[in-house]
């Protein structure tokens, strides 16, 4: 299964831990995604009295034991549903900070960039009553540095001015390009719950974390400060609300381990949004073919899918209700190396896996309907490598399949081939462990392709089974992978460049950390710190642009909104993955699915079924974005 990005959640302009979060919380990996298709259970509510409004169904992951926390990985609030942030961020639009008003009503932007003013929405209310105020937003953002997820797009301080209005500041010297979109996406908690869990003197704990300079003793201090916030970052992790308390259109009334019931929010600042009277989410089986079913047996209101064929999706247009659609996606499927283990710190072992593995045909493998093999592997879907190197998108290797040329490389990295088989330079038999992920079946799809190819060329390749995204990503932090499929360029938008690069790429997984404002690097030795990419911390040498190094690049790029600079950079960071190969991105996602009119309607679908690109940030938009955004209606 391919799992999606919250449609609404913040993925372009956030680098750090809180869009990672949202992203493996709300997609499947929750990390652990929790895919958020909407289906229907079966009819047994269609014979329900016509006064009483059909339950719109979705589908989603429900954890055992799941606390009622926005700010836990595997907690129950769902974005824009219950969990609401100050803006909803467009997605497709030339402004990468567009946003519409959420529990904001307006905002505005200093003219050096540095600091955001926003004025909330004057008569918005918690589900339990209290009152939305300025006060929530500032707990909430000392909730975000207690979590490092303010640092990680410069925030040095949040300030109320009134009842409604609130003041972001950079830290000194920044000037974060996407600012107002990240502050915008942050959830809001309810201060008079969660308050409590901050110790009285957070405010000069947060500022004795944030120093930057030499002397011990402020060191020491800032070390003690940034000790401390881990601890109370545990106890808000491990935290439960004793019952859903909402600022969205949603609040969760009930739920168990199969299913979540959310109704209306009778005191949300627009009533008239939540046309929809009762979104039950039920636990999915982390199977392609649980939605499938749903979608083949009509009982479908909106619903996506990976691993889609031509066939299955003929079937499921012919579906009477069924209305198939796309929306332009910013995602591909990757595969990576750990350059810290070898033959893997070869570049040219690297190079000649890339000439080895047929893109294309591994993409009509496995995502021969929601996916585009990747004509040029530089660490981006091809439509941000196209726009970005412009007249020197020709210098871009498209690496084709070429067994001569992947033969050669690895004669020069000292590699012999005897009897059909590849020979180490240690004489050992090369043999590799391909690792993907069990219940993506276009994962798989595509892993057992590659096994054939790589086999086929005389390197013997086994394929493993992680049993889900977050494992994968937990063991490949801890360096128990060196080989295997993972998410490439991220669902950023208008800015996917920044995600893929500085979070996916260049940033902490290479061992580039941001902290209290300063680029730090820690080796792959460096246990707890994620560096499981193992490049150079020199950087490389990049034919036509220098040495470039990738982690402080992408880090400068955190730190301008000079569209020419961004340009030069990402066309840097483009040519070094590009020359370089730490992964090889194989396709670009078109993220598909199918909604059902029997019982609502005004789904937002073009004449050729393509979801408007303006209507939020991500590529699998949730019920709770639709709606507040005027769609989504019963008949």
């Amino acid at each position: 299964m391919k799992p999606s990005p919250s449609a609404c959640d913040e993925s372009g302009g956030n680098s750090g831990e809180e869009e990672s979060v949202n992203r493996l919380r709300l997609a499947s990996a929750g990390i652990a995604l929790a895919i958020i298709g909407m289906i229907a259970v079966p009819d047994v509510n269609a014979q329900r009295s016509a006064a009483t409004q059909h339950p719109f169904y979705i589908i989603g992951n429900i954890f055992t034991g799941a606390p009622m926390n926005y700010y836990n990985t595997q907690g129950l609030p769902y974005g824009l549903m219950d969990a609401m942030t100050l803006g909803i961020v467009k997605n497709g639009v030339g402004n990468p900070n567009a946003a519409y008003p959420g529990l904001a009503k307006s905002w505005r932007l200093s003219k050096d960039g540095r600091t955001l003013t926003v004025n909330l929405q004057p008569n918005a209310k918690w589900s339990d009553g209290q009152a939305f105020t300025s006060h929530d937003a500032v707990v909430s953002a000392e909730i975000g540095f207690v979590r490092g997820t303010y640092q990680a797009f410069f925030t040095g301080s949040v300030t109320a001015k009134g009842a409604h209005t609130v003041v972001y500041k950079q830290i000194k010297g920044a000037h974060f390009p996407t600012f107002t979109r990240s502050v915008l996406s942050q959830y809001i908690a309810p201060a008079h719950i969660f308050e409590s869990l901050l110790p009285s003197d957070i405010q000069s704990t947060i500022a004795a974390s944030q120093y930057t300079g030499s002397d011990p003793a402020l060191v020491q201090k800032q070390k003690a400060a940034l000790d401390s916030m881990k601890s109370v970052a545990n106890k808000i992790n491990a935290f439960s609300m004793p019952q859903d308390v909402s600022a969205g259109p949603y609040v969760m009334t009930s739920h168990n381990p199969s299913e979540a019931i959310l109704t209306p929010n009778k005191y949300f600042y627009n009533p008239k949004a939540a046309r929809v009277k009762q979104v039950i989410v039920r636990n999915y089986n982390n199977d392609n073919n649980t939605i499938w079913n749903y979608i083949l047996g009509a009982q479908v209101y909106q619903a996506t899918s990976g691993g889609l064929t031509p066939d299955v999706v003929t079937r499921m247009k012919a579906v009477p209700h069924n209305h198939y659609y796309i929306v332009p996606s910013t995602t591909s499927a990757a595969l990576f190396f750990s350059e810290s283990v070898s033959p893997w710190n070869n570049v040219n072992v690297r190079r000649a896996i890339a000439y080895v593995i047929d893109r294309k045909k591994v993409q009509r493998t496995g995502e021969p309907v929601s996916g585009t093999w990747t004509q040029y592997p530089a660490g981006e879907v091809d439509s941000v490598v196209k726009a970005y190197m412009g007249k020197n998108l020709k210098r871009v290797n498209k690496y084709m399949p070429n067994k001569a040329k992947a033969t050669k490389l690895l004669q020069r990295a000292h590699f012999k081939k005897q009897g059909g088989k590849w020979y180490l330079p240690n004489g050992s038999q090369w043999k590799l462990t391909l690792w993907t992920i069990n219940g993506f079946s276009d994962w798989i799809e595509a892993a057992n392709e590659m096994q054939a190819e790589l086999n086929a060329f005389g390197i013997d390749t086994d394929v493993q089974l992680e049993p889900s995204l977050a494992q994968m990503v937990t063991d490949r932090a801890a360096g128990k992978i060196a080989f295997g499929m993972i998410f490439g360029s991220a669902a950023g938008g208008p800015n996917s460049w920044f995600v893929s690069f500085r979070d996916a790429l260049y940033g902490p997984n290479d061992g580039w950390n941001i902290d209290g404002g300063k680029l730090l690097y820690y080796p792959t030795s460096a246990t707890g710190k994620g560096n499981f990419f193992g490049i150079p911390p020199t950087g490389w040498k990049v034919k036509g642009y220098g040495t470039v190094n990738p982690g402080v690049v992408a880090y400068k790029l955190t730190k301008t909104s000079n569209r020419k600079q961004i340009k030069t950079m990402v066309q840097k960071l483009l040519m070094a993955t590009n020359q370089y190969v730490p992964e090889i991105t194989l396709w670009n996602y078109a993220q598909n699915g199918f909604v059902n009119d029997q019982y609502f309607t005004n789904y937002p679908i073009g004449r050729k079924y393509t979801v408007p690109a303006w209507t939020c940030s991500g590529y699998v938009p949730v019920v709770g974005c639709w709606e507040m955004l005027g769609f989504v209606r019963p008949k």
